[in-house]
């Protein structure tokens, strides 16, 4: 697997995460893990960050839905009906998607 990322992570790795430096030269630092990483490990962890990227997008469309929504222009009735949309996806994504 290969990732990159940035000095001060590479560093927390190697001492919290059990990473060590196998090779290394001017454009890259190849390191190992002190334990086994199993294939069902490796599974999780990327539904995992799949989940994350989907709860992070639904987040930050919900944040540009609010921003940009023309308050001004609108009925009350207009804004309760979107602001209730608002309220039912923000339901899911904390129901569904196990948010807090």
């Amino acid at each position: 697997m290969s990732l990159g990322f940035p000095e001060s992570a590479l560093q927390m790795g190697q001492n919290e995460n059990g990473w060590y430096p196998e090779q290394q030269n001017e454009n890259y630092r190849k390191c190992g893990l002190k334990f086994p990483l199993s294939h069902t490990d490796f599974i999780l962890w990327k539904q995992d960050m799949e989940n994350t990227k989907k709860i992070n997008d639904s987040k930050d469309e919900m944040f540009e839905k609010i921003k940009n929504y023309p308050l001004t222009q609108k009925t009350p009735l207009d804004v309760f009906l979107f602001f209730n949309d608002l309220q039912g996806k923000l339901k899911k994504l904390i129901i569904e998607d196990g948010i807090v």
